[in-house]
């Protein structure tokens, strides 16, 4: 065996990953990735690359491929969502990018910087940001180090296994590992070697990495994001169910765990439609969701806190509570408060009436620059007047309802461009 593969080949386990990792296996393993990066990666074609990773999507979107009943069966058990979810996660995100293989388009990535080596320190468990970093990654003919996530820590992983074994050389330039948060001399051993440092975290974790970050480096972060989204009133003419569905499908998708998953739902009021109405519609539609996709296993606490605010809106004037009582599936809750607050997540949403979508730049001022996604159901000629919603609260997807969890590659990275911009 060559020292060409050194690093998936010597120091790889797709079942486990190591708890102790010492700074000399560390700086070997970088050192690694570079000299792989060098003697295959950046010669290499980007058809070439684009060739070998479409290979890689073809084994993850076989539903009976050994890596792909693997990866459902470990993230079923890391995450806590339900096997139904997870499945349909891997293929919105495989697919997103086997339409990006297939126009055979990599130009997106022209205006980004050339790193030799990038590192990523992954944080949350929806695996559609991680599968576009590492792709990323590589179509720059850039050496990929991964810090995995603690939730979700077998997906880059499997992905970096899925690479190697369809080509050991491109899969011995991605090294995917996990370690205990706060451990920062291994931080700070590979921001001083990679050119690219991409991070995602709560607030804090963001600033404590942001301070080891050495100067003239490439940072890219993404602090805890939220979303939400808006309807028009058109588009409450027509049957509520079938737009009700699409957003049942968004809220579902991950149990609200994503940065892209709505919080709250604003309403454009009309006279022909009783906003309760709508409110049971998405109810109904939340049940039926339910039974395609079970929720994942909630801890203790989690349930507790659903019954709790359950139990505070029922109490509530001017509010309805509809839900899966008793048991915490599903919660949806109808509030003419339109001020912005987080859901508690696991499916539980609120609807907000407004007089007008234009309202909403003054409505969630306090929170511009912390939202993910707004995701929105208007007709075509108002799709302008949403866009400059998004732009005045520095939203950077704006997204149709029922696709909110189906972020393109382009998006993806056209977001990290202008946070480059911006910097």
């Amino acid at each position: 065996m060559t020292q060409q593969y050194l690093v998936n080949k010597t120091y790889f386990t797709s079942e486990r990953y190591p708890e102790n990792i010492k700074q000399r296996l560390l700086s070997t393993i970088l050192q690694t990735l570079r000299k792989n990066r060098e003697r295959y990666l950046a010669p290499l074609s980007t058809e070439k690359i684009l060739s070998k990773l479409n290979q890689v999507v073809k084994h993850w979107l076989n539903l009976q491929s050994p890596i792909r009943q693997k990866a459902e069966n470990l993230l079923t058990q890391t995450t806590g969502c339900s096997k139904e979810v997870i499945s349909e996660g891997l293929d919105l995100a495989f697919n997103e990018v086997r339409h990006l293989f297939l126009r055979k388009n990599a130009k997106i990535l022209s205006q980004f910087p050339r790193p030799q080596l990038s590192s990523f320190i992954f944080g949350g468990m929806v695996p559609t940001p991680m599968l576009f970093d590492i792709f990323m990654g590589l179509l720059l003919k850039s050496a990929v180090i991964v810090k995995t996530p603690s939730r979700a820590p077998f997906f880059p992983i499997l992905l970096a296994h899925s690479i190697y074994e369809v080509d050991p050389s491109l899969g011995s330039c991605v090294k995917a590992l996990w370690w205990p948060g706060g451990k920062w001399n291994l931080e700070k051993m590979i921001f001083k070697e990679a050119d690219l440092i991409h991070a995602y975290g709560d607030d804090k974790s963001i600033k404590e990495i942001e301070a080891l970050i050495p100067p003239k480096k490439i940072f890219i972060k993404f602090g805890h994001k939220v979303s939400f989204s808006v309807i028009g009133k058109e588009k409450l003419k027509g049957p509520l169910h079938l737009l009700a569905e699409k957003m049942a499908y968004d809220i579902c998708l991950y149990d609200q765990q994503g940065c892209v998953s709505p919080h709250v739902i604003y309403l454009e009021k009309v006279n022909f439609l009783n906003p309760i109405a709508w409110t049971r519609a998405l109810a109904d539609a939340m049940e039926k969701m339910t039974r395609k996709f079970p929720p994942g296993h909630l801890s203790l606490g989690e349930a507790s806190l659903i019954h709790q605010i359950r139990g505070q809106y029922s109490l509530r004037e001017k509010t309805l509570c509809l839900s899966s009582h008793p048991n915490p599936n599903w919660t949806v809750i109808y509030e003419e408060n339109p001020e912005f607050h987080p859901s508690c997540l696991n499916r539980v949403i609120f609807i907000k009436p407004i007089a007008h979508i234009k309202n909403l730049p003054q409505i969630l001022k306090k929170w511009r620059g912390n939202f993910q996604a707004l995701g929105y159901a208007v007709s075509p000629e108002r799709k302008k007047e949403v866009e400059r919603i998004s732009k005045s609260l520095s939203i950077p997807f704006l997204l149709p309802i029922g696709s909110m969890q189906n972020t393109s590659f382009k998006d993806h990275i056209e977001e990290r461009l202008n946070q480059l911009r911006n910097n």
